[in-house]
């Protein structure tokens, strides 16, 4: 993996590993990376509600970072 991307939002992150995002809680960092690198234990994903993906789409639309449309469709697509 070349690199990834986290967006905090209030009670989860955002996190995309160059193919696919997930909202995950925060102190499930370590078992992403796990995931991501390694190919080690399931995922645990979380929905986002309403409150929680204002926020991080807040968060990624004041910055500058690679992959920007892609990471605003992935996320969008949690709506759905």
């Amino acid at each position: 993996m070349d690199n990834f991307v986290i967006v905090s939002g209030i009670r989860t992150i955002f996190v995309y590993d160059g193919k696919t995002g997930y909202f995950i809680h925060e102190e499930d960092i370590g078992q992403f990376i796990n995931h991501t690198v390694f190919g080690e234990s399931e995922l645990k994903t979380v929905k986002p509600d309403d409150f929680e993906m204002r926020a991080v789409l807040e968060t990624t639309s004041g910055v500058n970072i690679l992959h920007k449309d892609e990471l605003l469709r992935l996320i969008l697509a949690e709506k759905v």
